[in-house]
């Protein structure tokens, strides 16, 4: 019986009790279990002392610091630690010990330079983040207090690797409860004992009165002298207060010139970064508004009022708005390893991951690099960065993101040609989040946010930085609507009064044409398969709560594809009588029973599907590649077929291989173009080559043509 069991158990210990070496050994124990937690007591409280020195330090260093591109105000997140890490986190304001357990709830995280803070500490906080830019050259560290960050990248990398003081090159015990003062530098993760860089400075007089303030405030505690003996120079030849008088700035490499660290190869230095003769006209108009009291814009009254009814917490996770027109980008002061990398992050694409991603990306590149679509127009940031040396550009979202963005580069293109400029495209990487990803999975860069997301944000960077350019065929579509010409007021009033005028000018009315253009990389699907693409489109729209994962998307759009098989009986769509199809000039009969119609120009279709090789038809099956100039065109017959050609159990039909196809439709037909659906009202449709697209793959082998 259990009872009994436990009952013996309890008997054992018992006997155990009477033998005095068991209890000694327990008492053991328990001293030492108790030693160890007083121990970590006193270690917290030591670490906090020791980063308050590190902090008030750095707020008398900050102040010296040029004024001219002031750091900026923090962009608050949520704090969730992965995998059960429990180092310990101090607070960026108060810099107490964040307990593991409450960091995910009532924790937050700058995701630019990762700073933390408790949320009662938020309203507290100074405007310390990274700036973007930086009046001297070579690039600074940004210093900020060891210990007080948390990064999702630096919890992957090897908890043995040595941490070292820059100038002493001393290691730094303790982990984040340091027993010495110490900054680590929010971009190349370089760590300085706050001593060290004192006594290197001694032209820094304020910064080594505020040092020596802190460390005599804080010798008072509870546990004496924390540090002993600290390394620091006494000494300070110069009394200048003048950051520009300070020669480890600007003027000398060495360990005051932050390298980068391991993003050194992707990531813009704010060195090369200055204000746009655009934001130098808008300060100058601003400081012509001065008012009878000297204060800029309206009254100092009116001002202080809508201060007033401003809640903190408003002013603290209020979004930030950034203009790109306001920079300027020194191409020339850009490092011979640094080849930038301007990334364009979909917020809404695929399992909608991407304000995760944003924040990893912002919190190793700079704010100038990371455009958050829909939110941004992607226009701006590429004008800034056109003529950026060796520039890349990443895209982080589905097919449909790639086909805007590469839009906006062409009109670009197309805007310097027209002011007589020569300028060359900067080729694009994909890391893709959508869907299908169809264009991802052809130029090799994995089939969905899974294949990349192990590797890491740095590494993945570091293998666009290496990829090869490859080209793509870009097709233009343009889609002629005939639209009858309006009546004039005499022709209405006519109209009205003479049924006879009405029934004369009947035949003779006038049309006219109204072109639109659309462009096409990867494919155009006309018929059942867009239908079912509208349908799965429009719910998302409606409910994006719905649609958090791939996985789960392709399951929602597989049963809106069995959905359609069933409501579509006795309703089918039959192209054959509907649509009318010439390639190369010559008229193509469509298949009886056709519901589809797919102009594809790559070897993926509908999430990885390599539609033209797994097809039958009467015409011969040539070699598919994404840059011979052609286009395939298949025919498929409903939504069930579809759903069979996923698996293998069936075949599209070939119908032709084009240079130039022309579609005119008698109805209105749903159609997509690269993954986004629309209803097309009937029009006549000239599909024609438009130019080569410069892309990037990461392994030219394993490109599928």
């Amino acid at each position: 019986m259990p009872w009994q069991s436990i009952w013996g158990q309890i008997r054992l210990i018992e006997s155990q009790l009477s033998n005095p070496w068991f209890v000694g050994l327990l008492a053991l124990c328990l001293i030492y279990y108790l030693v160890g937690i007083l121990n970590r007591a006193r270690h917290v409280l030591q670490g906090s002392k020791v980063a308050k020195v590190a902090a008030a330090t750095l707020d008398a260093l900050r102040s010296v610091e040029s004024s001219e591109y002031p750091p900026r105000r923090h962009v608050w997140g949520t704090a969730a630690r992965k995998n059960g890490t429990k180092a310990p986190i101090l607070c960026v304001e108060c810099t107490d010990n964040i307990r593991p357990y409450i960091v995910a709830s009532t924790v937050r995280r700058c995701v630019c330079c990762g700073v933390a803070a408790h949320d009662g500490c938020l309203k507290h906080v100074k405007d310390t983040c990274r700036p973007i830019a930086t009046p001297v050259h070579p690039q600074p560290h940004f210093w900020v207090v060891f210990g007080t960050t948390f990064d999702y990248e630096e919890e992957n990398r090897s908890s043995s690797q040595e941490k070292r003081c820059i100038y002493c090159h001393h290691a730094i015990p303790g982990g984040v409860l340091t027993v010495e003062p110490t900054w680590v530098c929010a971009h190349c993760h370089s760590y300085a004992h706050v001593s060290c860089f004192v006594a290197r400075h001694p032209g820094l007089h304020s910064v080594a009165k505020a040092h020596r303030k802190a460390l005599r405030s804080q010798e008072q505690g509870l546990f004496g002298n924390l540090y002993g003996t600290i390394r620091h120079d006494s000494q300070h030849h110069s009394r200048s207060n003048s950051w520009d008088d300070v020669p480890m700035m600007g003027n000398s490499c060495g360990p005051d010139e932050c390298q980068m660290g391991a993003i050194r190869s992707f990531a813009l230095p704010t060195s090369t970064v200055r204000y746009g003769m655009q934001k130098q006209r808008m300060d100058a108009q601003e400081s012509k508004i001065v008012n009878y009291n000297g204060s800029k814009g309206k009254s100092t009254k009116r001002n202080k009022g809508s201060r007033r009814k401003r809640a903190w917490w408003r002013r603290v996770f209020a979004s930030q708005s950034l203009d790109w027109s306001q920079w300027d980008i020194l191409g020339a002061a850009l490092p011979r390893q640094c080849h930038p990398i301007l990334v364009f992050i979909n917020t809404k694409s695929g399992p909608q991951v991407g304000h995760i991603l944003r924040n990893r990306f912002s919190r190793i590149l700079n704010p100038l690099q990371v455009v958050t679509l829909p939110r941004h127009d992607p226009k701006a940031p590429l004008r800034t960065f056109a003529h950026v040396p060796h520039l890349r550009i990443a895209i982080v979202g589905g097919d449909g993101t790639i086909g805007w963005i590469i839009s906006c580069v062409e009109e670009l293109r197309m805007e310097f040609q027209s002011l007589g400029k020569a300028w060359i495209p900067p080729p694009i990487a994909v890391m893709p989040v959508g869907t299908g990803n169809d264009l991802a999975r052809c130029l090799g860069w994995g089939s969905g946010y899974s294949a990349w997301k192990s590797k890491g944000v740095c590494n993945a960077l570091n293998e666009i930085n290496h990829a090869v350019p490859v080209t793509i065929d870009r097709w233009k579509i343009c889609f002629t609507h005939q639209m009858r010409k309006k009546d004039s007021i005499v022709d209405k009033a006519l109209h009205m009064i003479s049924p006879r005028h009405q029934q004369r000018t009947a035949h003779f009315e006038e049309e006219q044409e109204d072109e639109e253009d659309m462009y096409m990389n990867n494919y155009l699907g006309v018929g059942v398969d867009a239908k079912v693409a509208l349908e799965f489109h429009g719910i998302r729209e409606s409910h994006p709560q719905w649609f958090q994962s791939q996985i789960g998307n392709k399951i929602v759009y597989t049963g809106m594809g069995a959905l359609d098989v069933v409501g579509a009986i006795g309703d089918q769509l039959d192209l054959s009588s509907k649509v009318s199809l010439v390639c190369d000039g010559e008229h193509i009969e469509l298949p009886k029973g056709s519901q589809g119609v797919l102009i594809v120009n790559i070897a993926s279709y509908m999430g990885g599907i390599n539609i033209w090789e797994q097809s039958d038809g009467k015409i011969e099956k040539k070699k598919q590649s994404m840059n011979d100039g052609k286009l395939e065109v298949l025919a498929v017959y409903g939504s069930f077929h579809l759903g069979k050609l996923t698996v293998g159990l069936s075949r599209a039909t070939r119908v032709a291989q084009a240079s130039r196809i022309e579609i005119k439709t008698m109805e209105k037909i749903p159609m997509q173009i690269d993954g986004e659906p629309f209803r097309q009202d009937p029009c006549d449709i000239d599909i024609t080559w438009s130019s080569h697209t410069k892309m990037l793959s990461p392994k030219h082998e394993s490109i599928a043509y």
